[in-house]
């Protein structure tokens, strides 16, 4: 009979496994971001790939996190938005899930995406905490026009300018 396996269950087997961790630091080094996205996939790493994203937007080229997006299957997609779905939970990875969302609904037709397994629960659940952080942003813009008014008005007053700038 053939030597049985150690390892149980489906994925690749520990040694196996050390040799794509690696092949995925090396892809991530050498900025073979679609060959890390798909490393991290294999590897059922959501944080890796989340890290895959983020080094994406140090680049400021979302151009290219298209390029990663679109090779993706319908099960990747899935496996893709449960996983942005996990990262949007949190302030610190909002921005990564949302830049991701984005480069996936501009890659993607309604059709293509309509065969996503789950597809209305896993947007169903990005909902809410999309809202939570877009009004916090939109909190955060408005505390900036307070600051650039009192800021104005600080100039002005120093300049003697309005503002009572005439203090007696």
């Amino acid at each position: 009979p053939p030597p049985r396996s150690s390892h149980p269950g489906p994925g690749p087997a520990p040694q196996e496994k050390v040799l794509k961790e690696q092949e995925l630091s090396n892809a991530l080094r050498a900025k073979d971001f679609r060959r890390a996205a798909a490393l991290a996939f294999e590897l059922k790493q959501p944080y890796r790939l989340l890290q895959v994203v983020q080094d994406i937007i140090a680049l400021d080229d979302l151009g290219v996190l298209k390029t990663v997006v679109k090779p993706f299957t319908p099960e990747q997609l899935a496996t893709c938005l449960s996983y942005l779905r996990d990262w949007n939970t949190t302030a610190r990875n909002s921005y990564p899930a949302q830049v991701l969302l984005h480069a996936i609904f501009c890659s993607f037709p309604q059709s293509r995406l309509e065969k996503v397994a789950d597809i209305k629960a896993l947007l169903a659940g990005l909902v809410p905490y999309t809202e939570r952080h877009l009004r916090r942003v939109e909190e955060a813009v408005q505390r900036t026009y307070l600051l650039d008014y009192t800021l104005q008005a600080l100039r002005a007053a120093a300049a003697g300018d309005g503002y009572g700038g005439g203090l007696v």
